[in-house]
């Protein structure tokens, strides 16, 4: 036997020469596996960073979320201002004694209940809680009032943070959520 066919594999190829790089196709399921797999990469890219931004908590002082909410004489006599809404969360109520925000979020589920000026109440469109200019839960599903928000005058200015809330009774008992005027 000569060294020629020495070097040739059962199949009958020259294993021993070099041709070049042979591509072979991908079967069906090696197609399959492999889509599979990419799958998982983009889901573990797209999703790990998120998770663990939820999972790690911010640290105090970490960003600063105060805000300038405007000029004390913004905010005329008992009405309800619905300016901060989209950008904060939250409405600024001015009663007869002086300014409070209350975080629009209804303590039953999360909604955002809407400002009804007719009616002087707040309405949440979900499951159709009731709340007073104060915020007290007047009609259920939600029990609590909603929170109070942080709120200070510094001048004639009027400065809120959306990250500072409590529950009504703190609120009152702790101060710092309420500003006469």
């Amino acid at each position: 036997m000569d060294e020629s066919e020495s070097k040739r594999d059962p199949a009958g190829t020259d294993a021993g020469l070099n041709q070049g790089p042979r591509t072979v196709p991908l079967a069906r399921r090696q197609f399959f596996e492999k889509l599979g797999w990419v799958g998982v990469a983009l889901l573990a890219i797209f999703t790990v960073p998120s998770t663990l931004r939820f999972l790690m908590p911010r640290r105090a002082g970490a960003g600063r979320t105060e805000f300038d909410a405007g000029l004390v004489q913004d905010y005329s006599a008992a009405t309800v201002s619905t300016r901060w809404i989209r950008r904060h969360g939250l409405w600024v109520v001015r009663d007869h004694s002086g300014l409070f925000a209350l975080q629009a979020d209804c303590p039953h589920l999360g909604c955002t209940p809407r400002w009804e000026p007719q009616s002087s109440r707040f309405r949440c469109p979900c499951h159709g809680s009731l709340f007073s200019l104060e915020g007290i839960a007047l009609r259920g599903p939600a029990r609590e009032p909603l929170k109070r928000v942080a709120i200070r005058r510094q001048g004639e200015r009027i400065l809120i943070d959306p990250a500072d809330y409590v529950s009504l009774e703190d609120a009152e008992s702790r101060g710092g959520y309420h500003v006469m005027i």
